[in-house]
């Protein structure tokens, strides 16, 4: 996601635009909060390292001189920043989940906003009730990610790396993934969990092959043991 470059001088350009001369010390003074900024391709670049082809950006703040610098998540979790969120500091296990919980959010919100073009565009009865119920609920049915995952992949929309939560609790889901069939299942085979694979297994669905787009782009793990 970030090819943020640490080292020596990445540290000495810190130390430049903080007030303190002491790494720990410069570190302290600054502090993510949340504001960030999906550029959709990587055109940015990290403006404490300089390591360009950066899609998102997050802003650091210095509490002390208030500078502000927009870093990849590189740079804020390579250097172990201060974030915060709702006010509250993490530690550096939660931060690092916060920051990839973020981009994952700014991955999928792209993914969809290009959607809600098509159903503009095509008045996609269909594909809008998919994107409505997604924007509920934040999750997709089987039915509903085989509608999704087929507008993707016919408008060639990229959707490496984003996650999209699918439904398969609830018996009227297992019925839906049941009831698809198997080529419409490897569509979206790489945002079900090792446990949802194994599930799709018992409902009588097969894992993609080898040379299956799916594997070569988003290289899935957690295979089922039945072929």
């Amino acid at each position: 996601m970030s090819n943020c470059h640490l080292g020596s001088r990445t540290e000495q350009t810190l130390l430049e635009l903080s007030t303190r001369n002491q790494r720990i010390e410069a570190l302290a003074e600054w502090r993510y909060a949340g504001l960030c900024h999906d550029y959709e391709m990587p055109i940015a670049y990290c403006e404490l390292c300089k390591a360009s082809h950066q899609r998102f950006r997050f802003r650091l703040d210095n509490a002390h001189n208030r500078r502000r610098i927009w870093v990849g998540s590189g740079c804020i979790l390579g250097h172990a920043f201060r974030v915060e969120q709702n006010g509250v500091v993490l530690n550096q296990q939660a931060a690092e989940r916060h920051i990839n919980d973020t981009i994952q959010g700014m991955l999928r919100d792209a993914v969809v906003s290009r959607l809600l073009i098509v159903v503009m565009r095509d008045t996609n009865d269909l594909l809008a009730e998919a994107l409505v119920h997604y924007q509920q609920t934040g999750h997709l049915t089987p039915r509903h990610a085989a509608i999704f995952f087929d507008a993707i992949e016919r408008e060639g929309i990229d959707t490496e790396p984003a996650k999209f939560h699918i439904y398969l609790r609830r018996q009227t889901d297992q019925m839906e993934m049941r009831s698809l069939a198997t080529w419409r299942v490897w569509r979206f085979w790489h945002t079900l969990t090792p446990a949802q694979k194994k599930q799709a297994c018992e409902l009588g669905h097969r894992p993609p092959p080898n040379s299956h787009v799916a594997v070569r782009q988003h290289q899935s793990k957690g295979r089922c043991s039945r072929a």
